[in-house]
C-alpha cells in the first residue's frame, strides 16, 4: 500500500522535493502558487483548531 501524505502537514519545499523526486519541476509561478496553498491550508487548519478549543470551552463553562 502506498504512503498516504498530508499535505496539510508539509511545508511547500517538502512538496517541491517529492514532486521532483517524481520528475515533476515546478516553475517559480508554480512554487509561489504551492506556497500559497500551504498557506491558505495552514490558516484553515488553525482556524479550525481555535473553534474546536473555543467550543470545547463553551461546553466546559
Amino acid at each position: 500500500m502506498a504512503d498516504i501524505i498530508r499535505i496539510q502537514d508539509l511545508k511547500a519545499e517538502e512538496i517541491a522535493a517529492i514532486l521532483a523526486s517524481k520528475g515533476r519541476r515546478l516553475s517559480k509561478d508554480q512554487e509561489a502558487a504551492v506556497r500559497d496553498c500551504v498557506s491558505e491550508i495552514s490558516n484553515i487548519k488553525r482556524a479550525y483548531d481555535t473553534l474546536d478549543t473555543l467550543g470545547k470551552l463553551n461546553e466546559a463553562a
